[in-house]
């Protein structure tokens, strides 16, 4: 019964790095360029956003201004962690 319990203990071994499954080019690329995509389009649009609430005076009440201020604190965000995915900064 030992056989058969080193066996499984060794097929199910996660901390060996020999067994990981690696994305293949085409997918990361892939998903690099839809997170960047994505990023880019979210960014127009906050942009536009912010363009329109300081155009409309109607816009300009106390309530509106902590909204027009967590849009700037959004686009801040957007651009510095945005650029670089959580998936380019860790070590291969």
């Amino acid at each position: 019964m030992s056989n058969v319990s080193v066996a499984f203990n060794s097929s199910r071994n996660f901390s060996n790095p020999n067994n990981t499954i690696r994305p293949s080019a085409v997918s990361a690329d892939g998903w690099f360029v839809f997170s960047i995509l994505c990023s880019s389009f979210g960014s127009a649009l906050l942009i536009l956003l912010l363009v329109t609430s300081f155009h409309r005076k109607h816009l300009h009440t106390g309530s509106n201004i902590l909204v027009i201020h967590l849009m700037c604190i959004d686009l801040l965000m957007r651009g510095i962690f945005s650029p670089f995915p959580s998936s380019l900064l860790t070590s291969p």
